[in-house]
């Protein structure tokens, strides 16, 4: 089949969304092994388009970079983007070796007659799009078909039909082909919207503009084409997205919520808010943070000593909270009590699924690692050592935590030396995480190396500001200096630099709050029969609260936040830690910031 007919012939108004007949019907051998379906050969009829010269271009790389932090990755690749330079056709295709090909014109009419920030959305929209196809999502009609029952919409009930004609009860063999790319080209709309929207672009320009028109028209006219049998009208994508956004708008919100939550260690509350977003998006982030949450909760049943007795990266807890120092000593999982072992174990089963899921998903190989380490699964661990190497041979992070599978291993073979060895050497360098001298430093206590260890103890000690609590509390005793700095520490909080117009625990129904937020966006929640519920109140400028039973339990603020420098410069060094591919800084147990760039672009506050 050649692919240069419908490049030729296919600029329809979505045709930037894809090429169905190619990219994602079942590809037939002969195609695999075209030369036309590798990026290599676009590059060379086309060219690479300077994106040193061509801003735009930048930018789509920059946008998709952000979304590929958060996009299902299903196969055996890692997916790339290629702008090539094709002035003249708006177009893009995905190839099955996992690279997106877009032309130079399809950057331009994104941004073409809107700020930066809404032609963000629609290439956002446009790379997840493409990127939903590459994860195969076949199992989404079903749900979307029970959300428009009822709805007396005609446009919903064109799509209520085309569902049940394209119903998995009837064969694949008896399936109209176009009728199977029409769907799978409304299921990437949807999943490309959940990929965007996480990655914080403003998905609400898509369905209406300023000028009363929805992206899809907009595109067709831009085009100059008509729409083709083998994807949905562009009334069908816009009132499709209507019906699913307000849907995906709130599954989103508890995704985040559910993140901030476990980030303030809050574990057992960010799992409902997780597993109910898992319901839309079952990704390997979500399985991730529930991993993470239920490996927490399971150090929390530890003894203080086998809990913390290496710093683990993946282990940050910014609770003001003073664990109990016990003086009982632990190292291996003997000393794990059921209700620990059966949280690890969900934990594991968390992590094992969003490897899977992706291939190439660093953070949850490395949470992987802990947990095994908790377990006693050493060789488990060592093997997932290994996996994570292969994706990043240099990571610091990742050969710390090599250093301490190592003289774990093999008990009779003394890799001690070893180990002391690597963590010097990776202390060594600039800017090198804190977690691995707190580790060299538990080493060279295994073998009596007191002095040395104390140095090291004594120059934590230095600025306990930048461990997370739990280390910080075996610092300070370690010196010797627990109870002064603790009483030191928690008199100088930094406050929040901001005003709120509610605190924290505050009821809602008293003191005329509920008017303060009686004109915001309400989406409300009720799990476990009731008892526990709550609503997420959103304001125009992006103010969030949170509320459990009508008490304030978390607040989010996003306008007008200043710069991190200016924050350093009064509070100075933060704690830090990579939520959703951007950075949080930590400068009080009950505040943080999420940073991008210069700019604070979020405020967490709660208890």
């Amino acid at each position: 089949m050649n692919i240069f007919y419908y490049i030729r012939h296919s600029f329809l108004f979505i045709v930037i969304f894809s090429f169905p007949m190619i990219s994602h019907a079942d590809f037939n051998s002969e195609y695999k092994e075209s030369p036309k379906s590798h990026v290599q050969y676009y590059i060379k009829a086309y060219g690479l388009c300077d994106a040193t010269v061509n801003k735009r271009v930048k930018r789509a790389y920059f946008v998709f970079e952000r979304i590929c932090r958060v996009a299902d990755k299903r196969g055996n690749y890692f997916p790339g983007l290629t702008v090539v330079n094709s002035p003249g056709d708006p177009w893009t295709i995905s190839l099955p070796d996992g690279n997106i090909v877009l032309s130079e014109r399809a950057v331009e009419i994104c941004y073409q007659g809107v700020d930066e920030n809404e032609g963000d959305a629609r290439l956002a929209f446009i790379i997840g799009h493409e990127l939903a196809h590459l994860a195969n999502n076949d199992f989404w009609h079903l749900e979307t078909f029970m959300a428009l029952c009822g709805d007396q919409n005609p446009w919903s009930k064109r799509l209520q039909k085309f569902f049940m004609d394209g119903s998995d009860k009837v064969s694949e063999t008896e399936k109209n082909r176009l009728s199977i790319s029409k769907m799978k080209e409304m299921a990437a709309d949807d999943l490309g919207f959940i990929y965007a929207a996480i990655s914080g672009f403003s998905m609400d320009t898509l369905v209406i503009d300023p000028k009363g028109k929805d992206f899809f028209t907009y595109w067709m006219e831009q085009t100059h084409t008509k729409a083709d049998i083998s994807h949905p009208h562009p009334k069908e994508r816009s009132r499709l997205l209507q019906v699913r956004l307000k849907t995906l708008t709130e599954k989103i919100e508890f995704f985040k919520f559910g993140t901030r939550f476990s980030y303030f260690g809050r574990y057992e509350d960010a799992i409902y808010f997780l597993k109910e977003f898992q319901k839309v998006f079952p990704s390997r982030e979500v399985l991730n943070n529930l991993g993470y949450c239920y490996l927490q909760m399971a150090i929390k049943k530890m003894p203080f000593d086998l809990a913390y007795q290496y710093w683990f990266p993946s282990i940050i807890d910014v609770s003001s909270r003073a664990e109990h120092l016990t003086s009982r000593s632990g190292g291996d999982s003997t000393f794990l009590s059921d209700d620990a072992r059966k949280l690890l174990t969900l934990s594991i089963n968390c992590f094992e699924k969003a490897c899977k899921a992706d291939t190439s998903y660093i953070p949850s190989r490395i949470n992987l690692v802990t947990a095994y380490f908790y377990m006693g699964d050493i060789f488990k661990a060592r093997a997932m050592i290994e996996e994570a190497l292969k994706l990043s041979p240099d990571d610091p992070e990742i050969k710390g935590l090599q250093a301490l599978i190592m003289i774990e291993e093999v008990p009779a073979v003394d890799m001690w030396p070893y180990s002391v060895k690597m963590l010097k050497t990776l202390t060594q360098k600039k800017d090198a995480p804190a977690f691995l001298q707190y580790n060299l430093a538990r080493l060279l206590e295994k073998r009596k190396r007191t002095g040395e260890a104390q140095r090291i103890w004594k120059t934590l000690a230095e600025s306990p500001e930048k461990l997370s609590e739990p280390f910080r509390l075996t610092v300070l005793k370690k010196t010797g200096m627990l109870n002064s700095k603790i009483a030191d520490t928690e008199s100088h909080e930094s406050p929040l630099p901001w005003n709120i117009q509610v605190r924290i625990g505050q009821n809602l129904k008293e003191g005329g709050t509920q008017n303060l937020v009686s004109d915001w966006k309400r989406i409300s929640y009720s799990w476990e029969n009731g008892m526990i519920k709550g609503d997420i109140y959103m304001d125009p400028l992006g103010t969030c609260l949170l509320a459990v039973n009508d008490f304030v339990e978390m607040v989010v603020l996003r306008d007008r936040l200043g710069t991190v420098s200016e924050l350093q410069k009064q509070f100075g060094t933060p704690l830090k830690r990579s939520v959703w591919g951007q950075t949080v800084w930590s400068f009080n147990p009950k505040w943080s910031v999420l940073v991008s760039g210069n700019q604070v672009s979020e405020a967490w506050v709660s208890e």
